[in-house]
């Protein structure tokens, strides 16, 4: 399947998923939310893959949330706005329902919800050029 925030690459046994809009420095938007849980679903349905590595193109892992959708969402009302950040957020954990192991490999930058993404992963390898922010 292509997706075009994602790049899927099966080596093995091992499938590596890349979150891939580096220009922008890899944000999660609802387009990449939508596409991230299909390809969760399409390795966690294909037995021959053992583990995953989830990382990021370019320089960097995730720069975090997309802040032009954050700014749409400021417009919504509260009780809205509150279950949207819910079910866009749950499409990314969906990682967690993997039966393999998970490995997020830290190349760059990972802000906010970013550094959150790979704090969801069972384990996590970072470059020395890794930088990590919880700039909530």
């Amino acid at each position: 399947m292509e997706y075009s925030t994602l790049l899927l690459e099966k080596v093995g046994e091992i499938m590596v998923l890349k979150l891939n809009l580096p220009d922008a420095l890899n944000p999660m938007t609802q387009e990449m939310s939508l596409e991230f849980r299909q390809a969760i679903e399409q390795i966690g349905g294909d037995p021959e893959i053992k583990g995953l590595i989830l990382t990021g193109s370019g320089q960097a892992f995730s720069a975090g949330g997309n802040l032009k959708e954050m700014k749409y969402r400021t417009e919504a009302p509260p009780f809205r706005h509150k279950e949207e950040v819910r079910q866009f957020y749950r499409k990314f954990l969906s990682i967690r329902n993997l039966k393999i192991p998970t490995i997020a490999a830290v190349n760059g930058y990972a802000i906010g919800a970013g550094a959150c993404l790979l704090l969801a992963c069972d384990i996590r390898i970072a470059s020395e050029k890794a930088k990590f922010g919880f700039t909530f």
